[in-house]
């Protein structure tokens, strides 16, 4: 005998605006949408608004939303071809790239580092392993933050970025469809 599962409507909210995209963080119980005059509305589950966001200009619509993995960042693409990175916390726009295209879909994805191994050598058939060592290019892209920078709470923003990107763990792409 096969139960019969149904879903309860619980509540139902009235917005003043047709609603043409929203997005759900469930990392942060947070949902994103956008209406058809182009503005981004940021509630909380409950339904209390976070805050909202009009539109880079008149008459732009957004085509896509997608959310970081850990759901501090929203990215929003307008019909313009822009995509905007805003910070979740204080609706802050972290960055603006102009694509000359018509953007259709938007998703992160994000690879997890783990941590490098303490030695080269697997002892377990009591036999190193002769796996040859990566070159590290890193210096090339990334500068070295020197040790006084670290400590030194007055640092430039360059020495600040430099010593953060060096400790990342994540690798979080924004991949962008047209």
């Amino acid at each position: 005998m096969s139960a019969f599962h149904t879903i309860k409507q619980l509540e139902e909210r009235n917005v003043p605006n047709e609603i043409n995209f929203m997005v759900w963080s469930d990392k942060m119980d947070l949902v994103a949408f956008s209406n058809i005059k182009g503005e981004v509305a940021l509630h909380r589950l409950t339904w209390s608004r976070a805050w909202s966001l009009s539109p880079p200009k008149d008459g732009l619509t957004v085509n896509c939303m997608g959310w970081r993995p850990d759901g501090k960042v929203l990215a929003i693409a307008y019909s313009c071809g822009r995509i905007q990175l805003v910070g979740v916390e204080n609706k802050k726009i972290l960055n603006i790239q102009d694509i000359k295209a018509n953007i259709t879909c938007l998703t992160w994805v994000q690879e997890k580092l783990e941590p490098p191994p303490k030695d080269n050598f697997n002892f377990k058939d009591g036999k190193p392993n002769n796996y040859m060592k990566h070159i590290d290019m890193s210096r090339l892209y990334l500068r070295d933050p020197t040790l006084s920078s670290v400590l030194n709470s007055s640092q430039s923003e360059d020495q600040k970025e430099a010593y953060f990107l060096q400790e990342q763990t994540e690798l979080n792409l924004l991949l962008i469809g047209e």
